[in-house]
């Protein structure tokens, strides 16, 4: 493993890689593990995303049905037929 002083941060990330490498396997290490980071750092923002979309949905519905329990009830204005017997 490299120094701390060895690792420094990667522009637009705030991740940090290490500046020289002994092995190219420590290179292909290091992608992959920053590929791991950016593919759950996508997952969790794909998921929190849809989440805020469904509280906003949920919050419309129940406004919506609100509205709609305010309404009068057209259907109770209509006359009954009497049943006969």
């Amino acid at each position: 493993m490299k120094n701390l002083s060895e690792w420094q941060p990667e522009p637009g990330l705030n991740q940090y890689v290490a500046v020289n490498l002994n092995h190219p396997s420590e290179s292909l290490i290091l992608h992959q593990m920053a590929q791991q980071v950016r593919a759950e750092i996508q997952h969790r923002e794909a998921f929190n995303r849809y989440c805020e979309w469904y509280a906003a949905i949920a919050l419309e519905h129940q406004q919506d049905l609100e509205k709609m329990q305010a309404e009068p009830q057209l259907l109770t204005w209509s006359p009954k037929k009497q049943a006969t017997a």
